[in-house]
């Protein structure tokens, strides 16, 4: 489960173990933990996230949207 980015506290990690799914990133801070399609960006799903952390965690998903996606190609060798 590599570290792919950590900005402002987050942490977001691709699984290696999910190959067939679309890109996606896991989300963590705390105990806190969700799931984000990268195109279209989607929330698949969140656990104790407020409404504002997911605001800032997906503001941050989207600036670094094709790194985020570059890097999950890689990792699962898809491109």
């Amino acid at each position: 489960m590599p570290t792919i980015l950590r900005e402002r506290g987050y942490r977001f990690m691709v699984f290696v173990d999910e190959p067939d799914e679309p890109a996606h990133v896991h989300v963590f801070k705390d105990d806190n933990a969700a799931k984000v399609r990268l195109d279209p960006m989607q929330v698949l799903v969140s656990r104790g996230f407020r409404a504002h952390e997911v605001t800032e965690f997906l503001a941050i998903i989207e600036s670094h949207k094709s790194e985020l996606i570059t890097e999950y190609e890689r990792i699962h060798g898809t491109k």
